[in-house]
């Protein structure tokens, strides 16, 4: 869908702290969420985004008194401003877990980058770590690149990630919605001895899965938790 998104950022340096800060946000209408409350699983919502970071080159002698180590770190934060969850659906009758957006309404994620150089900048480690706080979710991946000569680069990374629930946090999958009156009634309510809210269409009961919309509340890291990797690259340049 079109969506309208207006924003800014700013840089500036702050010499007494030797460190650049930035600041991005941004605000977007019309961006389309999952909602099970509805009949078309999905509702607007106006949402809010912005950033705040550092660079900050600085000096850990006992790891190099040569050489500054290069700091970053990054806090993001979204909020869906027409967020909805419900805990009764259309039909009035209560549900079992909350019904509505399953993304979260707000969210943190944080990152830090931690790099240095030896040897004339030809060896380079580095550790990037992000932490989805909602989803309670963190991947690390430390890395060493050496460039033996300036045909050849070598690289060694590891992304290791990890979260509370094995990374799969449960949230309304919608089975349990009755969009075909009466065929698709679920059981609790077709076995109920008042079954006449089959008859009519209502939303999710909130029974809760992992697939599809928990991934929303896991978000890409804990979704990821189980694919640990190792990489290994070898570039040379003609």
């Amino acid at each position: 869908p079109r969506l309208f998104m207006i924003g800014g950022s700013a840089d500036w340096y702050w010499e007494k702290a030797r460190t650049s800060f930035r600041v991005e946000t941004s605000y977007t209408t019309g961006e389309e969420y999952a909602d099970t409350s509805k009949p078309d699983l999905y509702s607007d919502s106006d949402v809010f985004r912005g950033v705040i970071g550092f660079d900050r080159p600085t000096f850990i002698p006992f790891l190099n008194k040569d050489r500054a180590f290069l700091i970053s770190g990054q806090v993001f934060h979204q909020r869906l401003l027409d967020y909805k969850s419900y805990n009764v659906n259309s039909a009035g009758i209560p549900t079992q877990g909350k019904i509505g957006f399953q993304d979260w309404e707000d969210n943190v994620l944080l990152t830090l980058l931690i790099q240095g150089n030896y040897f004339n900048d030809r060896l380079t480690p580095q550790i990037i770590t992000a932490y989805d706080t909602e989803a309670k979710a963190g991947v690390i991946s430390p890395s060493l690149e050496y460039k033996p000569n300036n045909s050849w680069v070598f690289k060694l990374a590891l992304n290791l990630k990890w979260a509370d629930d094995n990374g799969a946090i449960a949230a309304d999958d919608n089975r349990s919605a009755n969009p075909f009156p009466p065929a698709t009634c679920a059981p609790p309510i077709a076995l109920s001895p008042d079954p006449s809210p089959c008859l009519t269409a209502y939303s999710s009961l909130g029974v809760s899965g992992f697939e599809p919309l928990g991934r929303f509340r896991s978000g890409p890291i804990g979704t990821a938790i189980n694919e640990d990797e190792i990489q290994f690259t070898l570039r040379y340049q003609f």
